[in-house]
């Protein structure tokens, strides 16, 4: 049986993290690889997340 995954939650998750980085640290350091370290997932999550709302 496939994984069932809310790509919203997702995406707001990534989001939320994103904007908590650059608030405090500015937007140089909100890379994909720091962003997916404080959300807890793979840098490929990110990626397929945001290619996914894309398509």
């Amino acid at each position: 049986m496939p994984k069932i995954v809310d790509h919203d939650h997702k995406r707001k998750m990534i989001a939320e993290t994103a904007w908590k980085i650059i608030e405090t640290e500015g937007i140089e350091k909100a890379s994909i690889r720091r962003i997916a370290s404080e959300a807890g997932m793979p840098t490929g999550a990110i990626d397929q997340t945001f290619i996914l709302k894309l398509q």
